[in-house]
């Protein structure tokens, strides 16, 4: 992760390793790691934007046929423009045909998930 850019130098990889072992200690997130869904990690959406292709990427998209639930992770601090995105990702995947869809954005380092709501 360190040599991807994505863990930098203030967190170390055993910081790294015991955050996520409390993030997964809860049971809505542990939920999301659990065998009953169809995983899709960082695929991409194509979309429009000002007239041009864009391609977003939610972290983790899964579905069990039923229910469709995108998740954002975050590993700063809270900013208004999550909330947007992940309402974005919602949309989409709505539009795309998916069903029931949810959004949570989940603060790993502060062991934290929020529930974004549609429009």
């Amino acid at each position: 992760m360190t040599h991807e850019g994505i863990l930098y130098d203030e967190v170390t990889p055993k910081e790294l390793q015991d955050m996520l072992a409390t993030a997964l200690s809860n049971k809505l997130v542990r939920s999301w790691f659990t065998g009953q869904w169809t995983l899709h990690n960082e695929c991409g959406i194509i979309t429009k934007e000002d007239g041009h292709p864009k391609v977003l990427r939610p972290d983790r998209v899964m579905t069990d046929g039923k229910r469709t639930i995108v998740v954002d992770f975050k590993f700063g601090r809270y900013d208004k423009e999550h909330e947007k995105q992940v309402r974005r990702y919602m949309t989409l995947l709505h539009d795309m045909g998916y069903p029931q869809v949810e959004g949570y954005l989940w603060y790993v380092s502060f062991n934290k998930t929020q529930r974004v709501k549609p429009l």
